[in-house]
């Protein structure tokens, strides 16, 4: 155990060179009609934590978008609903506006998306967040 935690240590050290270009980036995304919104990449959006995220993101009226990354599915959206309900979790209809799917592997190049949802994911994404939260615990 104490070997693969040690390999994946040594894997985020690797990105300290993202850790500058990631600090320079704002925290809104830009979309491409030019707009400043704030929006939200959530990944694993049916269980238990994401359910309980979604919730909250969708709640808050500062996020336009949330765009779920999960395994691909037909259905995504009923899949999602019902992962809500069995957690209790409910969301107006308003709130669901806000949720956009897309199906991922994260095993395959661009993680599975096409090239136009790749683009989107990359602007979408705030390494400040993610990458760079988990490099500084660890430089």
């Amino acid at each position: 155990m104490l070997k693969m935690v040690e390999r994946y240590v040594d894997e985020i050290k690797g990105y300290r060179n993202l850790v500058p270009a990631a600090r320079a980036r704002p925290i809104n995304s830009t979309t491409r009609r030019g707009a400043h919104t704030k929006v939200i990449l959530l990944t694993g959006s049916t269980g238990s934590l994401g359910c309980m995220l979604l919730s909250q993101f969708a709640a808050d009226p500062t996020i336009s978008k949330i765009v779920c990354l999960n395994r691909p599915r037909n259905g995504a959206h009923e899949y999602q609903v019902k992962a809500m309900q069995k957690r209790g979790v409910v969301l107006k209809e308003e709130e669901w506006r806000k949720v956009v799917y897309l199906g991922s592997n994260t095993s395959q190049v661009n993680l599975g998306l096409d090239a136009v949802q790749y683009e989107d994911v990359s602007i979408i994404t705030c390494p400040k967040l993610a990458i760079c939260f988990f490099i500084d615990q660890f430089l």
